[in-house]
């Protein structure tokens, strides 16, 4: 009877530790080793205490350097979806700070998970697949595929097969009506993809899924569509682009505050958005010269009847191409700068050769060369016109002092000469 007890008290124990164990969060990607150009999609599991938000999520690079990388998040049922687009080879690190989760009591605890990155010259089969998750209101939502290597990609996915050549971009249409689900990419001699879709369509009901879980299992209020912003515009030209934000909490929501790095940019503010509806938010850009701006929109707004303020953070980029460039000529370059071979110019410096627009940047395909400071023109005309005020007053100064020295006219040496002579008669007279 005791060896009984022993064995259910040690196999309860098991469980408690088992459980305990399982309670603390880990990061999981879907591969050990990942190419430039590809996708990396995974997701954070854990018993959570708190939501993870988007600033929660750094990235730096083997020297400990913060490095800017684009990525997005997601949760549903309590766990995170996330995707990361890897541009450059090295040894990456993913850290999530300050993740509250339950163990006996509510622990913190940071994670860290390295992201390979490297070439791999026995397989140049690269596919890029935007975006990592798909969080979508309609039924029908669209996946873009980028062939990114040197060889051709045969793809399948439910019965559609095609085939993407080298830079080809191909854009799929995605159906389902399910709230939560996989679409599911198999790359024949390559590997397959699982990508997270999420579906919540906006209505007075709000969205059911299958465990009728409500709109509770989706802890995005606000979402912006696209969630992704990339947009070109024309130096010395404004102009304007809308995109949409969708309520998805059970109610309103407003006390709205935007911010942003894109110094090329303006935001006409909204204030206010109704439950379970979209309102345009309107963007304005103008830059007086050709770059690559690369940044976010921050959103902080609050939910009716809640004091808890919310963020929403939307990653965009910005290309502003030289002010004669027609709107057919506006192309982005599939491959990065360092593909080509070329370099970012710094902003003392200017671009000896050609330049082009790659998706990471404006890549200098020459050599980039100092510019030499220009002397502010404005101290040189303060300068000039403080000496010609000092001419003109010295020039009149000489003018008076000549016109003092004029010699005399003989009637007036005469009238002098009689004045003079009329004083010393007088003064004798004086003296009888």
């Amino acid at each position: 009877m005791k060896k009984e007890l022993a064995f259910v008290c040690a196999f309860i124990f098991c469980i408690f530790f088992i459980n305990l164990a399982n309670a603390a969060p880990t990061i999981s990607f879907n591969k050990e080793i990942y190419q430039p150009g590809e996708t990396l999609i995974g997701n954070i599991t854990g018993d959570f205490a708190k939501t993870i938000s988007l600033d929660q999520i750094k990235f730096f690079d083997n020297r400990g350097k913060q490095v800017s990388l684009e990525y997005g998040l997601i949760s549903y049922n309590k766990i995170y979806y996330f995707y990361v687009y890897l541009t450059n080879p090295g040894n990456f690190t993913m850290r999530v700070n300050d993740v509250m989760y339950k163990e006996t009591i509510l622990k913190t605890i940071s994670l860290n998970k390295i992201i390979e990155v490297r070439y791999n010259l026995n397989d140049t089969k690269i596919i890029s697949i935007k975006p990592g998750f798909i969080f979508t209101s309609e039924k029908q939502s669209e996946l873009t595929l980028i062939n990114k290597g040197n060889s051709s990609l045969n793809l399948s996915y439910g019965s559609e097969s095609i085939q993407l050549m080298p830079g080809d971009t191909k854009k799929i249409k995605i159906f389902s009506d399910k709230p939560f689900s996989f679409f599911n990419l198999l790359l024949e001699d390559y590997e397959s993809f699982s990508i997270p879709l999420i579906y919540a369509p906006l209505g007075p009901a709000g969205p059911a899924d299958q465990n009728n879980t409500g709109v509770g299992s989706f802890e995005q209020k606000l979402k912006a569509n696209p969630s992704y912003l990339q947009f070109k515009i024309i130096a010395e030209n404004k102009s304007e682009e809308v995109i949409q934000l969708s309520n998805f909490a059970e109610n309103n929501l407003s006390g709205f505050s935007f911010s942003t790095d894109i110094p090329v940019m303006t935001i006409k503010e909204i204030d206010f958005i109704p439950q379970k509806s979209v309102s345009n938010l309107s963007l304005e850009f103008f830059s007086d010269k050709p770059g690559f701006y690369k940044g976010s929109i921050s959103i902080n707004f609050s939910e009716e009847n809640s004091s808890a303020i919310n963020t929403l953070l939307i990653p965009m980029e910005v290309y502003a191409f030289p002010k004669d460039t027609k709107n057919e000529s506006m192309e982005i370059e599939k491959n990065a700068c360092t593909d080509l071979n070329g370099k970012f110019c710094s902003l003392n410096e200017t671009c000896n050769g050609e330049l082009n627009f790659t998706y990471d940047g404006y890549c200098c395909l020459g050599t980039c060369e100092s510019i030499a400071p220009k002397e502010d023109s404005t101290y040189k005309w303060i300068i000039g016109v403080a000496i010609l005020i000092l001419l003109g007053f010295f020039g009149f100064l000489v003018y008076r002092k000549v016109k003092k020295t004029k010699p005399s006219t003989p009637e007036e040496r005469f009238k002098e000469a009689s004045k003079s002579y009329e004083k010393r008669v007088s003064g004798d007279l004086s003296r009888v």
